[in-house]
Parts: structure tokens; sequence; C-alpha cells
């Protein structure tokens, strides 16, 4: 989600499918999708709706959708307390452009 959001850059995403493939994950794209480097981020983000599907995991969502769900996410932790206020308003605003 974060990368659709824009919060992630794709450079990170062959990190994160080693950690996936470390705790257990496999498939073709991943293992392809962990051996690239950090400056084949175009590749990196066409892999992972491969990913994705060789996983069998929902389908991810469009971009307007993951930074919706993003916000939502940053909402629950700023009432919850996890975050403080001032920390989720800026991070709100930050996806929202206001």
């Amino acid at each position: 989600m974060r990368v659709l959001a824009g919060d992630l850059a794709s450079e990170e995403l062959p990190m994160i499918a080693a950690q996936a493939l470390a705790e257990g994950l496999d498939g073709p794209s991943l293992r392809e999708l962990a051996e690239l480097s950090r400056g084949e981020y175009r590749e990196a983000r066409e892999l992972l709706d491969q990913v994705v599907d060789e996983l069998g995991l929902p389908k991810l969502p469009d971009e307007d959708q993951a930074v919706w769900e993003v916000v939502v996410s940053y909402a629950r932790r700023l009432v919850s307390g996890v975050i403080a206020p001032v920390d989720g308003a800026h991070a709100i605003a930050a996806y929202g452009g206001f």
C-alpha cells in the first residue's frame, strides 16, 4: 500500500521481497524481485503485481484507494493514541494535499 500511495519508494521493494523470502514466502517473481538492484525500481514495481498474483494475494488497489487506506491507518493510530495528534495531522495532511 505504501508504495502505491507514494510513501515507500519502489527502490525498497527488493529488500522487502528478500525479507518475505526469509519469512517463508516464495515464488519465481518474488525471488526475481529480491535479486533486483535498488536502481531497477521500474522493474520492481512491475514485478510487484506479478508477486501478488503468484502468491494469491488480494489485488492491489489503485493509487487513490491506496492513499485513502494509508490516511485511514494514520487516523486510527491518531485516535487510539499511538501517535501524537500533531504528528497524525501532519501525516494525514501530507497525503490529502491540504
